[in-house]
């Protein structure tokens, strides 16, 4: 069986999970297994990130990029940001991918 959270020493901690950012994660899972790569998130609220981080109110993950070679990255997260939506960010960090759930205002004239 395939595990998709990072498990050990240095697993992933998952403290809160907004229903929002369980279906943002089921969608991510579901685009890289269309494209046939495993899915793994490697960070979601643990972890040391930048002071004001979504991952600490739980509206971050990160996942592996070294599955997915580095001359198709651009267009799977070209595919990602598409089929995930406005209100999702998601790059490509040093190490891994970083998709972020964060709500677009909409300005009211």
């Amino acid at each position: 069986m395939m595990r998709h959270i990072k498990e050990g020493k240095d697993g992933a901690e998952i403290k809160t999970m907004p229903p929002v950012v369980l279906d943002g994660i089921i969608e991510i899972a579901m685009i890289f297994a269309r494209n046939g790569y495993p899915f793994v998130i490697t960070e979601k609220d643990g972890g040391q990130h930048m002071v004001g981080s979504l991952h600490y109110a739980g509206f971050a993950i990160d996942f592996r990029s070294w599955v997915v070679p580095v001359d198709k990255r651009p267009a799977l997260l070209a595919q990602l940001k598409r089929e995930l939506g406005k209100d999702w960010d998601v790059i490509e960090e040093r190490d891994h991918f970083h998709a972020e759930y964060q709500p677009k205002k909409v300005m009211v004239a």
